[in-house]
């Protein structure tokens, strides 16, 4: 299998392609305003080899997130997922996305590049995923 970067975002989204699960955190708006970005989130999914792999790496990495909770707070996975639910936590879209998942089966997992349009251009800045990001399309 080959070997993806680990800068991506997971979201959930519905049978016609709308997203339905990406929480809101201060901290995008923040970089919004430092970045000189403005708008509602913009997404690219990844396809095939490249959503496959990270798909089954953050399946591993969400098991390991939820055992060491289990053992770490002395819960249940049950609590573990509901917590999550509950309370998503900024820089883990994947769990975040996931514990959602788990809730509402008739969601699609996606994993991809989210970011904002560039107020200078209208260009989307990817901020997370590897569609651009920080190697390029700073504001001018």
């Amino acid at each position: 299998m080959a070997s993806y970067q680990e800068d991506f975002h997971a979201w959930i989204e519905d049978k016609e392609g709308n997203v339905i699960f990406d929480p809101h955190f201060p901290e995008y708006d923040n970089k919004k305003k430092m970045l000189g970005l403005y708008g509602e989130p913009q997404y690219k999914a990844y396809t095939g080899e490249k959503a496959r792999a990270l798909c089954m790496r953050t399946r591993q990495s969400v098991k390991n997130i939820v055992k060491a909770q289990k053992k770490g707070y002395g819960i249940s996975a049950k609590q573990v997922w509901e917590q999550q639910y509950q309370h998503p936590i900024y820089g883990y879209c994947n769990f975040n996305a996931v514990a959602y998942f788990k809730k509402h089966p008739d969601g699609i997992y996606k994993v991809g590049s989210m970011g904002w349009k560039r107020k200078c251009d209208d260009r989307v800045f990817w901020e997370y995923g590897d569609e651009g990001g920080a190697t390029g399309l700073l504001p001018e």
